[in-house]
């Protein structure tokens, strides 16, 4: 019996902070409706006007609406991208700090340290060793395969 008042309780709070969610997410609405339904003020419509002088004056004509969304989307995927760079710099810096920290990591600390001073070098050479080392694999293997057909 004691389980069961506990139970409703719960669900008595989660019941209401869920409404109390759904009544912001509502004013939110509501503001952001107003908002639209407003007109641009005079400020707005000049700052939105300069913006795309700007942008003709820099691309030597006057863009369309498409072209001007695509730049957006350009640019848009373009600070995504960075922010994924620098999310993964993070992340490297914080697992170069724990190798350093620990001896048996530390040619795990030399690696990272390359690649995050010299990211495009150190790629290319990381291809370079993986190839070697799948050729000298593959060549072992033909050695081993002749060594077996000649005793055989």
């Amino acid at each position: 019996m004691a389980d069961d008042s506990r139970l409703r309780r719960h669900l008595r709070q989660a019941v209401v902070s869920g409404g109390s969610v759904l009544r912001e997410a509502a004013g939110g609405l509501r503001e952001g409706l107003q908002l639209l339904q407003t007109p641009p003020g005079p400020l707005e419509r000049s700052s939105h006007l300069e913006r795309e002088l700007e942008e003709a004056r820099a691309h030597g004509r006057w863009l369309s609406d498409d072209e001007r969304a695509e730049l957006a989307a350009e640019r848009e995927a373009s600070l995504q991208r960075r922010a994924a760079e620098q999310r993964q710099r993070r992340s490297l810096l914080l697992l170069l700090a724990v190798s350093i920290l620990l001896p048996p990591f530390w040619p795990l600390a030399l690696g990272l340290t390359a690649y995050l001073l010299f990211p495009r070098t150190t790629r290319q050479l990381t291809v370079l060793a993986l190839a070697l080392i799948g050729l000298g694999v593959l060549l072992l293997i033909a050695a081993v395969i002749a060594a077996l057909v000649v005793l055989l």
